[in-house]
């Protein structure tokens, strides 16, 4: 298992081409040069990275790892669910959201 929750990487690109699957790691990118949709999919990774190890993605998990402020960790889950990537997990809840993958 790579650990990349320490470091706010992008996450892997995946590529299936007709005989073989290509995935590319990139090295360390700031939150501010990251694409949009590097940072939706790093959203949407780390959310998947939570849930199997039991845990779900709040604003503030998502904020540690892209180390960016709040209001655009706020921003980036948006476009996330914009996409349907993600859902939340207690969707009762006033504040205090927790997110899983749209899988689980």
């Amino acid at each position: 298992m790579i650990k990349t929750h320490h470091y706010p990487l992008p996450a892997p690109q995946f590529e299936v081409l007709e005989k073989h699957t290509r995935v590319t790691l990139s090295a360390t990118k700031t939150f501010a040069k990251m694409s949009r949709e590097e940072r939706i999919m790093t959203c949407y990774f780390h959310a998947g990275l939570k849930y199997i190890n039991k845990s779900y993605m709040t604003r503030t998990s998502l904020r540690q790892r892209l180390r960016c402020s709040d209001n655009a960790a706020k921003q980036v889950i948006a476009q996330t669910c914009e996409k349907s990537l993600l859902r939340l997990a207690n969707p009762e809840a006033k504040r205090n959201f927790q997110y899983l993958p749209y899988w689980a």
